[in-house]
């Protein structure tokens, strides 16, 4: 049976132990069909939208560090050989369809969406919440939705992904990533619109790191973000323009503004899995991100920290310092992201000196001068990849940056040792493969 029925009937399994009656709570986790799926209280609904959020941080440090690794930002030393093997192509390595650092993300990422779909379906089968709530409960689950299908996309590339899982038992088939890009700006569409009927608050509360997010008005300016980001990827400039207008962007705020996953020491929560502290067992910056950088650039010194270490025929001299406590919360997109955004659909679109002006916001508030080089399309999409590069480091970008304009390739991106390869997309896992 293809992965994600198994996942599917698994949620579903497991959760009748605990939820056979209506009166049950529901697991976030585990949400229950049968517990929702007639007349679910607003409680019900609340701990599908916990259950989202949570799961959305289980494949946080896999996909993060799978994709720095392959793009050669930093290097995860730890007791998992796999990590310097696989993903850096040790002589010639391919990667595996059946194993963590696929699985580790794409597991809870269809989590989160079994989990939208059946908020969606919850909440057009009852009538204990108004009219606008359902639609601020719809807005957030085809906006979040949306979010992990990008990512999952991120991944796979041109092995295309399953965007219509809300059948277990007749899902829909792998959609090619053209397809898979226009469905995710529909989705994030019909959630907006969703959140322009939800009213002025919605009915259920987010966590902390969604403060500044956590009305329909100020989450549209997340999904307005996210929906801009889909139209980078499908080179509709204009778009990017307008969505970005829409959403949180602002050039004289601070650059890491945006939503945030949190983390806690309570019990059942988790900690950031990102932190490593001091221990040799930690993410180290690969070499070239401290040594290319511009002298004074404070994105480098306020990301890393010196500490040294060998493993596999690598040496890193410095670890990331983003992260200082285990409750640190991560960012899901930033202010400083939109900017260059803005800067990529202006250099894209001829406006050299609009580009240049939003570049140097970045800079700025790096510390450095301002741009004073060529000013031509091929210069400044140079400049803005290398912003992107310091700017976004260990924020899962910059693989795809590279793919975007051709440059995952060894002839962009430095090979440590002979024999090495570069990876430029993740394999369909094998128990859902086609």
């Amino acid at each position: 049976m293809k992965f994600i029925n198994r996942l599917i009937l698994f949620l579903v399994g497991a959760s009748l132990i605990t939820a056979c009656s209506f009166d049950a709570q529901v697991d976030p986790n585990r949400p229950s069909v049968g517990g929702v799926s007639s007349n679910a209280t607003p409680a019900q609904l609340d701990a599908l939208v916990t259950g989202a959020l949570g799961d959305l941080r289980s494949g946080l440090q896999v996909y993060r560090t799978s994709v720095g690794s392959i793009a050669r930002e930093l290097y995860l030393f730890d007791a998992d050989p796999r990590n310097t093997e696989d993903l850096l192509g040790k002589n010639g390595t391919q990667l595996d369809n059946n194993t963590f650092y696929l699985t580790g993300w794409y597991t809870p990422y269809y989590r989160v969406v079994k989990n939208c779909n059946i908020l969606i379906d919850a909440i057009n089968n009852t009538t204990l919440v108004t009219d606008a709530a359902k639609k601020g409960y719809s807005g957030f689950a085809k906006t979040m939705k949306a979010h992990v299908f990008i990512q999952i996309l991120n991944m796979l590339d041109d092995n295309g992904i399953r965007i219509d899982v809300s059948n277990p038992d007749q899902l829909g088939a792998f959609v090619d990533k053209a397809t898979a890009l226009t469905n995710i700006r529909t989705l994030l569409d019909e959630g907006s619109t969703d959140l322009d009927a939800a009213g002025t608050a919605f009915s259920f509360t987010l966590n902390s790191g969604w403060t500044g997010f956590d009305t329909p008005a100020t989450f549209k300016q997340f999904n307005r973000g996210l929906a801009a980001k889909v139209a980078l990827y499908q080179q509709s400039w204009a778009d990017v323009l307008t969505l970005l207008g829409q959403s949180f962007l602002s050039e004289t705020g601070s650059l890491n503004a945006g939503p945030q996953h949190v983390f806690s020491t309570a019990a059942g929560d988790v900690l950031n899995p990102l932190f490593f502290g001091s221990a040799p067992d930690n993410i180290y910056a690969h070499p070239s991100f401290n040594t290319d950088a511009e002298a004074g650039d404070t994105r480098v010194s306020s990301k890393t920290t010196a500490q040294s270490n060998t493993r596999d025929g690598l040496t890193a001299t410095h670890r990331q310092n983003i992260f200082t406590t285990g409750t640190d919360p991560v960012s899901i997109i930033r202010n400083e992201e939109l900017v260059l955004m803005k800067a990529e659909a202006n250099i894209q679109q001829g406006n050299s000196a609009e580009a240049v002006r939003l570049l140097d916001i970045v800079r700025t508030a790096a510390g450095l001068a301002g741009y004073t080089g060529a000013t031509d399309q091929t210069s400044l999409i140079n400049q803005l990849l290398t912003e992107r590069r310091f700017s976004l480091w260990l924020e899962g970008v910059r693989m795809v940056d590279m793919r975007r304009y051709g440059r995952l390739d060894a002839t962009n991106l430095p090979i440590d040792r002979t024999g090495d390869i570069i990876h430029t997309k993740f394999p369909i896992p094998l128990n859902d493969n086609q």
